[in-house]
């Protein structure tokens, strides 16, 4: 296989994409099929247990294929706008997909799920919320999702990053990131994101100088972090 932007695989298909075209190969690294349906594809990801793949154009669409037939299934247009960069990801029992997008600017962004029957939209989380900003997603064994972004403060610029599990439609539970982690955190999951290809590699610069690289996850990290209610009682002890 040839250098990639963007890789990943099942235990029947390989799929690489380079911007202008997504590459279907079998397990044997035989190629099958290219894909043009849409510009600058530069992540995938297969639907889990299956052999239907979503692919992520940052012009602003969702391209749905099944690799069993080598057809488009749907081409989904998220966005009038480029610069949709951010997480996308399959709930555990592949019956619905989270996509994070930017509709009007490249500055606000949306939590779009859709159904995975027929790939309609159930609904539209935080469109309206102008200090939320949302980067990337993950969801636990229970099917919790749990949402990387940062606020910004009363002048609209960054203030601190957070982590938080998604109920009811809200952000429930947030909790705050300094800016260094929270940047390295959003900046290993896009790595991440892209299958660790090594041609993605090449464009974190925050991680291209480190001797190592910690594997960092969205959930591990918030299981790390103290709740508000928690980091509050620890200051009132501290002070007594």
């Amino acid at each position: 296989m040839r250098k990639f932007w963007g890789i990943c695989s099942n235990d029947k298909y390989k799929v690489g994409c380079n911007g202008a075209s997504v590459y279907i190969y079998d397990a044997n690294d035989n190629e099958l099929k290219i894909c043009k349906d849409a510009p600058y594809t530069y992540r995938a990801k297969f639907k889990p247990g299956t052999n239907v793949l979503a692919v992520k154009s940052t012009a602003g669409f969702l391209l749905i294929y099944d690799l069993d037939e080598l057809k488009l299934l749907k081409k989904i247009k998220t966005s009038q706008i480029g610069s949709q960069d951010d997480g996308f990801a399959f709930t555990k029992d592949g019956k619905t997909l989270y996509n994070i997008e930017r509709p009007v600017s490249s500055t606000k962004t949306r939590l779009t799920v859709y159904s995975t029957e027929d790939y309609s939209i159930i609904k539209r989380l935080f469109e309206n919320d102008e200090k939320i900003v949302l980067n990337n997603l993950d969801f636990d064994d229970n099917g919790t999702c749990y949402l990387l972004g940062f606020m910004r403060n009363g002048e609209g610029v960054f203030d601190y990053g957070f982590i938080a599990r998604l109920k009811d439609d809200r952000l429930d539970d947030i909790r705050r990131l300094e800016r260094t982690r929270y940047k390295y955190l959003e900046d290993y999951i896009e790595w991440e994101d892209s299958g660790f290809s090594d041609k993605k590699l090449q464009w974190i610069y925050s991680l291209q100088n480190l001797e190592t690289i910690e594997r960092v996850s969205i959930i591990d990290t918030y299981n790390s972090l103290e709740p508000k209610s928690k980091s509050l009682f620890s200051r009132i002890l501290k002070k007594q």
